[in-house]
């Protein structure tokens, strides 16, 4: 199995792979770690930051199968969010708690909860 790569950039295996037996699982384990490495030395591709453990499953008795496992990621922005713009939500929680996220939303007295109905067919 090949891992797409990028412009200038290839997946290094770090260490030797590891292999086990999953006794209790009637199968074999390889797995390795591999990371990004420039393609050529001294050129000023920007390499990204990344740890990829790769597994391959090998059972007794069916097709072998991977995994991929990123321990290191690039990182996307946290979206900035407005916990005003959930009070829709508070129909469907119990007064006390919705009265702490939304205090202004709601009076001191328990209103009626509406139940939401079943999907129709």
């Amino acid at each position: 199995t090949k891992m797409e790569t990028g412009d200038g950039w290839r997946w290094n295996q770090t260490k030797s792979k590891k292999s086990a037996r999953l006794i209790s699982r009637n199968m074999d384990v390889n797995l390795c770690k591999v990371i990004p490495r420039k393609r050529t030395t001294g050129s000023d591709v920007q390499v990204p930051s990344l740890k990829v453990w790769w597994f391959e499953l090998i059972p007794d008795n069916s097709a072998r199968k991977y995994v991929l496992w990123c321990e290191l990621g690039l990182t996307t922005p946290t979206p900035e969010l407005n916990l005003q713009e959930y009070g829709f939500l508070s129909e469907f929680m119990d007064d006390e708690l919705a009265r702490v996220f939304w205090p202004k939303d709601h009076n001191t007295q328990s209103s009626p909860r509406k139940t939401p109905s079943p999907p129709h067919d």
